[in-house]
């Protein structure tokens, strides 16, 4: 797997599919005790987004709201341990997409909570078919499939939708 991987790097088709699904997204750490800075920069080929907190008290959420809510500066919820002045501290921390944006843009919903129990959060993902100025403002996203998990973290059975382009539905 390892020889393949290495041939796929030195050809030309491994540059074309990254430039096609590998996001590139940056963290910001910032100490709240000396103010310093840790920035993180990531590629990957899905963007995973936590449900935003306010989604586990409503019934329907939109898509943009995820995004929104991904690029929100938020306090950590534990203490952060800062290399720089060496103490736990408060901290917050800032997630964005870098550029260049994708052509395909895989998202991917993380409906269960980091906590102790196993509960799927099932509230209705609203979204739409085509999306504008949903990352920045000059791209245009349209959906062509969703890949939906139904049941628990224990089990469960993936259903596929997809659009098909011959009949345009």
């Amino acid at each position: 797997m390892n020889l393949l991987i290495s041939a796929l790097e030195k050809t030309n088709f491994a540059s074309a599919i990254s430039k096609l699904l590998h996001l590139h997204t940056r963290s910001q750490i910032t100490c709240l005790g000396c103010n310093s800075i840790v920035v993180t920069d990531e590629t990957s080929t899905f963007l995973p987004l936590p449900l935003p907190k306010k989604s586990q008290t409503i019934k329907e959420i939109l898509l943009e709201d995820f995004i929104n809510d991904y690029c929100l500066e938020q306090p950590f919820d534990r203490l952060y341990h800062c290399h720089s002045c060496t103490n736990y501290t408060q901290a917050k921390q800032k997630s964005m997409i870098s550029s260049p944006l994708l052509s395909v843009l895989i998202i991917q919903l993380k409906r269960f909570p980091f906590d102790d129990t196993s509960q799927k959060i099932n509230t209705f993902v609203r979204y739409k078919l085509q999306y504008k100025n949903l990352i920045s403002t000059n791209d245009v996203y349209q959906l062509c499939a969703v890949s939906s998990h139904r049941r628990s973290l224990a089990g469960g059975h993936y259903i596929a939708f997809a659009k098909n382009y011959q009949t345009k539905q």
